[in-house]
Formats: C-alpha cells, sequence, structure tokens
C-alpha cells in the first residue's frame, strides 16, 4: 500500500535486529543465506509481543511493530512490522499460491509490475523451491533519485514461506549506505527490504460452528533511504 508516516508510539520497546546485506557470490552463498533468512523470519514470527506496539487488534487480524536499534541497520529509523490475517474460505495451500505469484505480487505491492516477478539476475538451485537474485525499484516523485533494490528470493514451498532480503551481487554493483560497497552507479540509490510471508490453516468461528479458513503472516521492512520513519501497508 501507500507509503505513510508512522506515529512515535508504534515504535515500541525496541531492541530489534536484522540480517545485513550478504554478499551473493554463488549458489553455496544464496543457499546458505536463505536458509539464515528464513530462520530470522521465523524467529520474528514466534516472538512474543512483549517489545512490539499492537498497531490494529482485531476480529482475525493484527498489526504489530517495533523499532530496529541493534545490528547492521540500527540509523535506519525505519519500523520492523508483522501482521496476521485470517481470511475465510481459502486453504493455506491456495493462499500460498496466490501470494507468490504474480497476481499476488501486485496485491502486496500495488504500484509494482506483476511482469517483474518473473524476472531475475540470477537463480540457483535450492531443494525448497526458487532461489533468485533480483532487481525491484520503488516508485518516487521525480523530486527523488530513483531507489533500487537488490533482493534474494527464497520460496519454501513446503513449508509455504516466502523471504526476501536486500544482498550484494555482482550484477547490481553497490550497496545501501549501511554496508560498505559504496553508491550504485548513475546516481542510483540503494533502498533496503525485508519482506516474508508464509501461510497455515486455520478457522473461523461463525456461531457454534467453524468455516475453514486460512491465515497470512506478514514481516515488513521497506528503507527507502533518506526518508522519514516509514510503514508499508
Amino acid at each position: 500500500g501507500a507509503l505513510r508516516l508512522a506515529p512515535l508510539r508504534w515504535a515500541g520497546a525496541g531492541g530489534a535486529t536484522l540480517l545485513g546485506e550478504a554478499h551473493i557470490r554463488g549458489g553455496a552463498d544464496a543457499r546458505r543465506f536463505a536458509a539464515a533468512m528464513h530462520r530470522e523470519a521465523a524467529s520474528i514470527w514466534e516472538e512474543d509481543g512483549l517489545r512490539w506496539y499492537t498497531a490494529l487488534a482485531a476480529d482475525g487480524a493484527r498489526v504489530e511493530s517495533t523499532r530496529i536499534d541493534r545490528g547492521p541497520f540500527n540509523r535506519s529509523g525505519v519500523l520492523l512490522t508483522r501482521g496476521a490475517f485470517t481470511i475465510a474460505n481459502v486453504s493455506a495451500s491456495a493462499l500460498y499460491r496466490l501470494m507468490t505469484s504474480p497476481e499476488g505480487f501486485q496485491l502486496i505491492d500495488p504500484l509494482s509490475d506483476p511482469a517483474d516477478f518473473a524476472k531475475y539476475k540470477q537463480r540457483f538451485r535450492w531443494a525448497r523451491g526458487r532461489l533468485e537474485v533480483a532487481e525491484a525499484h520503488a516508485p518516487l516523485p521525480a523530486l527523488f533519485s530513483p531507489r533500487e533494490f537488490c533482493v534474494l528470493n527464497a520460496f519454501d514451498d513446503g513449508r509455504r514461506t516466502f523471504v526476501s532480503k536486500s544482498v550484494q551481487h555482482a550484477s547490481m554493483p553497490g550497496a545501501s549506505l549501511f554496508a560498505a560497497a559504496g553508491e550504485p552507479p548513475k546516481g542510483r540509490v540503494r533502498a533496503l527490504n525485508t519482506f516474508a510471508l508464509r501461510t497455515s490453516p486455520s478457522a473461523l468461528a461463525r456461531g457454534a460452528a467453524a468455516r475453514a479458513a486460512a491465515t497470512i503472516e506478514l514481516i515488513n521492512y521497506a528503507d527507502l533511504t533518506g526518508a522519514p520513519i516509514l510503514m508499508n501497508w
């Protein structure tokens, strides 16, 4: 959705950290970092809510946020968010297939081009599903320099989990201002992304009965660098 300013109270108790921009030089690097990305996402979802601010709590929906003040992005100022939404009359497998399709890609980011979902810089063998380095862009007003993302996309189809994180790769020279690789060429600015989703079977109560449903859990951190605290709903 649209980028919005986050109220200061949404920063929670802080203490969060995220993995930095790993340098992906080949398949071994990609598989090793993909596994670490999925472990990081699982730990964020499973963490208790003590340091998280609850921005939304309603039937079948919960959104929480916290401040990143440890690790390589501790100067970012952008909040980390996680959410869970239960959707009726859909299976977890069907919801995962939708959300990891070009149509789902556009639901997640309405400003994106669904055709970009099939593009990649380099693809690697991975027993769990698709694993690839890809380029993405953030549409901004003409006043701003173009923002680009260099990400590793890792699909674990068996666990119905998708994780995407910013990395460094030879196909896209440079890195964000939080890494030591220098700025990208031609005045472009490297933005940062950590995004994850997973789906699981669930149920929604309706009177004394329960309807089949699925829960989708999300993690989001997007730093366009040089912008104020942003939330991406």
